[in-house]
């Protein structure tokens, strides 16, 4: 989901309905923010899921490093762990397959 000043978020949606008889016609809906799950990463350590979501929302290397209080070094290291694991071979096509895969 993105929110209104454009960072994307992961969050799981539930909806209930009021009224049976038309199940359409009175529902309430609830959103769960996920912030360390991204989809089909169940490979991934907390921390390369952090980097991640990061990664998404277009933050540098040493911007997520300064975010997270990591050297920006590290997030290198976790960011090539995280598209080994993915498969992917640049940040562009990493954030389409997670912004897909929601």
């Amino acid at each position: 989901m993105q929110r209104k000043n454009g960072e994307i978020i992961w969050v799981r949606a539930r909806a209930r309905t009021l009224s049976p008889g038309d199940p359409f016609q009175l529902m309430v809906w609830t959103f769960e923010h996920l912030k360390d799950r991204v989809p089909s990463s169940s490979a991934l350590t907390p921390k390369e899921r952090e980097v991640a979501r990061h990664i998404v929302n277009g933050h540098t290397s040493k911007e997520i490093g300064q975010a997270m209080g990591i050297s920006p070094r590290t997030v290198e290291v976790h960011r090539a762990s995280i598209m080994r694991k993915l498969g992917v071979h640049n940040a562009a096509e990493l954030v389409t397959r997670m912004v897909i895969a929601s």
